[in-house]
């Protein structure tokens, strides 16, 4: 009940109230920090712990158990699981297997992945078995901690002690080297999945096409896309545009209006290609400058009842941008306002820039002039 925990702390501050402690007492405090931390009150039962260190009553592993357990709630100060912990070990005992336990999953809960490395290898070198859920708490404070790479080294462990992770372990670890671009290891960790008769989903094959993308790998991206089938993954719309994004940084502009009109050949995939479509292919316009190609491709999303976006308009100016062509830039710019496309501060500057790469013309600065005024 809610009130015990306020009682059985009444009860023990008249034990330390009396002249003579009773031989009981140690078991009266770990009841008491029990209820404490069945009750959710774990400081309280941290305080009883500290008070039995200050007493000078002797501890055991239930009261550390106990107090342990309380400190590793989620939410409670990850420095009172240290404090427990640094006692145990400062009294010469040994953590046994559940300990271990809770411990790493209120390391996975803060990140504390330094932590968690430690006390892995600390289970091992005791001779402990380590099984799958340590594992996952372990890689998962080492993901949450952004440190990939002690990631893919806890999981090299698991495969080599026998264990085989499971799709959402490989996922979680996909999706933490797509965000930092490690677009190498999601293929490894593809190739580890396929050794260990996993198969990928479509989550799988969208992190590392993500990965592919901040990269720019836009072969990979094309490798992946490809093999999807062959996997028994269909690709839909958001691979295709991951793919068609990683085309940007090297100019593949062929590449990408074959990916394009590839999308709509098969029945199986039958998807219609949306604004995200247009801007990753019209951004892969940008490097060379194919100014005729983004503005084709402008006015076939146009047709097609495609609204462009800020950003689509901006992609095409910056085609202008290449070879200075100021005039089609403010075109453009004019064509926003009509469709009522707002310029947005990217606008802006595509376009002063753009006519900065042609000789000075005092028509064309008195027109830069007026477009500082409008932003």
């Amino acid at each position: 009940k809610n009130g015990d925990w306020e009682k059985a702390v009444a009860l023990i501050e008249e034990i330390k109230m009396a002249k003579r402690v009773p031989i009981t007492a140690s078991r009266m405090y770990v009841k008491a920090m029990y209820i404490c931390s069945r009750a959710g009150q774990s400081l309280k039962s941290l305080e009883l712990f500290r008070d039995l260190r200050k007493q000078g009553i002797s501890l055991n592993m239930e009261m550390y158990r106990t107090v342990l357990t309380s400190c590793c709630t989620k939410g409670e100060k990850y420095e009172h699981v240290m404090e427990v912990l640094a006692d145990i070990k400062a009294n010469g005992l040994r953590l046994n297997r559940y300990m271990y336990k809770i411990i790493l999953s209120a390391c996975n809960e803060r990140g504390k992945w330094q932590d968690a490395l430690t006390l892995l290898e600390e289970m091992r070198h005791l001779g402990f078995t380590v099984d799958e859920p340590m594992y996952i708490e372990t890689l998962t404070s080492c993901l949450r901690g952004g440190v990939w790479q002690d990631a893919l080294m806890v999981l090299d462990d698991m495969v080599l002690e026998g264990l085989k992770p499971s799709l959402p372990t490989y996922n979680k670890i996909m999706n933490s080297c797509a965000k930092y671009g490690q677009w190498q290891s999601t293929l490894k960790l593809m190739e580890s999945m396929t050794l260990n008769n996993v198969k990928p989903d479509i989550s799988t094959c969208i992190f590392a096409l993500r990965a592919c993308k901040k990269q720019g790998q836009w072969k990979q991206a094309s490798k992946i896309l490809h093999e999807m089938d062959r996997n028994g993954v269909t690709p839909n719309l958001e691979a295709y545009n991951l793919a068609l994004a990683s085309c940007r940084k090297d100019g593949q502009i062929k590449h990408a209006l074959q990916l394009m009109n590839s999308m709509s050949q098969s029945e199986k995939k039958s998807l219609v290609p949306d604004v995200n479509t247009y801007n990753a292919v019209i951004s892969a316009c940008v490097r060379y400058g194919h100014a005729e190609q983004a503005e084709t491709l402008l006015e076939d999303m146009i047709t097609k009842g495609i609204t462009p976006t800020v950003n689509t308009y901006n992609q095409v100016i910056n085609c202008y941008k290449v070879h200075g062509e100021f005039d089609r830039a403010l075109m453009l710019l004019k064509k926003m306002h009509s469709s009522n496309v707002s310029p947005d501060i990217g606008t802006y500057n595509a376009i002063i820039t753009t006519c900065k790469q042609k000789e000075k013309d005092s028509s064309k600065s008195l027109k830069v002039l007026d477009l500082l005024n409008e932003m």
